[in-house]
């Protein structure tokens, strides 16, 4: 169904409408480029395993390097930990270290991500 009449003008030329629409056309923008930016699970993975690289770091480091929320990231590295791609380094702050699984793990993802890439224009 196409849209008619003031709604159609509005989409077509979000300045022709009222403050509303535009406030609506604007959500929706957003809304598209957040849709664009998604990133599979599997990139998130493999960001994690890359970051935690690094000579281990702590989870808040993880956050911040793979650009997650805390809320976000606990499952993945939950499950990241119990398949041995990553582990654990106890002391006053909780360590992550990618194991030598992780990163053959790694490797493969890339592999995969060189073959099938996540967008196909």
């Amino acid at each position: 169904m196409q849209p008619q009449g003031q709604e159609a003008r509005c989409l077509a030329d979000p300045m022709a409408g009222d403050r509303s629409t535009i406030r609506n056309y604007n959500k929706y923008l957003r809304y598209q480029i957040m849709l664009m930016l998604r990133r599979s699970k599997e990139k998130i993975i493999a960001q994690i395993l890359e970051v935690c690289q690094i000579s281990g770091i702590t989870k808040t480091n993880v956050v911040y390097r793979a650009n997650m929320s805390f809320k976000m990231a606990k499952p993945y590295l939950n499950l990241l930990i119990g398949r041995g791609l990553l582990e654990t380094v106890p002391g006053k702050l909780t360590i992550y270290k990618t194991t030598s699984k992780g990163k053959r793990a790694l490797e493969a993802l890339r592999a995969v991500d060189e073959i099938i890439p996540e967008r196909l224009d």
